[in-house]
């Protein structure tokens, strides 16, 4: 049974990897958390990114769209974040099923693309935690192949210390197996 990690711990784990790596998330995407509040996270989510000198007038918070949309002179990143919970097998397919069709959609041609992606490489990534339930969809159900045409990266966030691992479209997952 794999560990609880929240969608917004994983929002918030994604957001302070992008950050670390140049792109500024600017719209984020909470969930109303079941048992906790929303606004303690986005509270979580601002002092962190604060705490890494973030200007937090550069960042709002959206209902719908991608879960974490960040830019840099060069990047425009379209994150779709999923948590686990402790749900039977078929949640975790249907909630990765749900991620990673999110995920696509936001796949288009320069003209598609939100105005303020403007002349930035276009980068999609799936963000979920790294646990046997997920790992075992993306091996079976992701190629590498669809990797790389969509440019999609996935950040496996580790369970234990919410740490985002990004694996490249070129590379394959950490155990060496390949998606």
């Amino acid at each position: 049974m794999a560990k609880f990690v929240s969608e917004n711990d994983v929002v918030i784990a994604a957001s302070l990897w992008l950050l670390e790596r140049g792109p500024i998330p600017v719209r984020v995407s909470m969930m109303i958390p079941v048992s906790s509040n929303r606004y303690s996270d986005e509270r979580r989510l601002s002092d962190g990114l604060a705490a890494k000198g973030m200007d937090m007038a550069r960042l709002s918070f959206a209902s719908d769209g991608p879960d974490i949309v960040a830019i840099s002179d060069r990047q425009y990143w379209q994150v779709e974040c999923k948590g686990v919970g402790s749900g039977q097998p078929s949640t975790y397919r249907t909630s990765f099923d749900r991620g990673l069709a999110s995920v696509v959609s936001y796949f288009g041609t320069p003209a598609e693309l939100p105005p303020e992606c403007g002349s930035r490489t276009p980068f999609l990534a799936l963000a979920i935690p790294s646990v046997t339930e997920y790992l075992s969809q993306l091996r079976r159900r992701v190629r590498q192949s669809l990797r790389l045409q969509l440019s999609l990266w996935l950040l496996l966030c580790d369970p234990d210390s919410l740490a985002i691992v990004g694996v490249s479209p070129t590379s394959p997952l950490p155990d060496g197996s390949g998606a």
